[in-house]
């Protein structure tokens, strides 16, 4: 229930299976979890065993599939439908899904869609103002104030 609950729309948690199956990443972290010996195992799936379960062939972190390195681009695609942004596109994620730098693949995509480039307002920087200098000695003063300040007594 929990595998069908997490996975995204669009796709069956059966093809999830089939592909997790046959995904050298998760077929050694299956056999890591199996064996309780995470020595062998690379850093994202190490540093999170304790969250890492697998129910039949799927690899799940928490109540979040794992997804295979093939269905990664395809499950990214369908988070991103409708251009909602790089925010509402990694929660829909996050929801449901994990795989190792997804946050970082989900900002590359970003930045390469058209769609959202085109609709995205380009965040000005105002320009400095420069102070103009004085015409005479004494004609412009300027103090801080800052206090009062504790004294530690």
């Amino acid at each position: 229930m929990v595998a069908d609950n997490a996975r995204l729309l669009g796709m069956t948690t059966r093809k999830i299976e089939r592909e997790s199956a046959e995904d050298e990443e998760l077929t050694e972290v299956r056999r890591c979890w199996n064996m309780g010996d995470w020595s062998a195992r690379p850093s994202p799936y190490k540093l999170l065993r304790d969250e890492i379960t697998v129910v039949g062939r799927l690899v799940m972190r928490g109540m979040r599939i794992v997804i295979p390195v093939s269905l990664r681009k395809r499950v990214l695609e369908v988070a991103h439908e409708g251009h909602q942004g790089i925010v509402k596109t990694k929660d829909r994620l996050r929801s449901k899904v994990w795989w190792p730098n997804m946050n970082s693949m989900v900002e590359r995509h970003y930045k390469k869609c058209l769609g959202c480039q085109g609709v995205t307002p380009i965040a000005s920087i105002p320009p400095v103002n420069a102070t103009t200098m004085p015409t005479k000695p004494w004609r412009d003063l300027a103090v801080d104030l800052m206090g009062p300040l504790l004294t530690g007594d």
